[in-house]
């Protein structure tokens, strides 16, 4: 399955960054880095449209993602935004739709960028569609994953 959708992936992390592009890059979706809110900026910039969804980190050095998300919007008021971070939603005070936090549950974060484009509809109050449960195994796998991107970027630098 390939995705005609370029993502514009920012945090301060690389680590973040490359397990993101990995997820996302194996359901074919184009991935644009940014280490930072000014970078990711002028990616925007530069790229004019052709950036379909912002994804960023909430708690950055120098510009935060609530930052970098006014300035996004006030030069593409149509750009879909997800943010993402370490700390529940209610803490970082954005809405749960546009909200994933770390470690990545694959599943949820999937549905969440399939929703952010429009590719998915958002969940009927009737029940009928069921989020992806956050189980132990994945949570776990996840986590391995996670702390094995993070020794690959340690040992690089």
């Amino acid at each position: 399955m390939t995705e005609d959708h370029t993502i514009l992936v920012v945090d301060d992390e690389s680590a973040v960054r490359m397990l993101v592009k990995r997820i996302l890059g194996e359901q074919g979706y184009h991935i644009v880095e940014a280490g930072s809110g000014e970078h990711a900026l002028q990616i925007l910039k530069d790229s004019g449209d052709s950036i379909n969804l912002l994804f960023t980190d909430l708690k950055m050095p120098g510009m935060h993602g609530t930052e970098l998300a006014r300035e996004a919007r006030a030069m593409f008021p149509d750009l879909p935004i997800l943010f993402m971070s370490g700390y529940s939603s209610e803490s970082a005070s954005v809405p749960e739709s546009d909200f994933v936090e770390k470690p990545f549950n694959r599943p949820v974060l999937l549905v969440k960028v399939k929703r952010a484009l429009g590719v998915l509809p958002a969940p009927q109050p009737s029940n009928q569609y069921r989020e992806p449960q956050d189980d132990d195994i994945t949570t776990r796998l996840m986590r391995a994953e996670w702390t094995m991107a993070r020794r690959k970027v340690q040992s690089h630098q």
